[in-house]
């Protein structure tokens, strides 16, 4: 892994290449329990991820 991409070299070249104005985003994965050590629904965890508003930008289109 890069210090820049947080996303391993192998990774990053099967990505695909934006074109134009698009953006290629990561969303980081939600934790499986929380820091107390309780597990949580699925529920909940489909209910982070959607209310996420944390992405790593990995690739950018020329008019981006």
């Amino acid at each position: 892994m890069t210090k820049e991409t947080m996303v391993g070299e192998d990774v990053l070249h099967k990505l695909p290449e934006p074109k134009g104005y698009r953006i290629l985003i990561a969303i980081p994965a939600i934790d499986e329990k929380t820091e107390g050590g309780v597990y949580m629904p699925d529920q909940l965890k489909s209910r982070e991820e959607t209310a996420s508003i944390i992405g790593f930008v990995l690739k950018v289109g020329a008019e981006a």
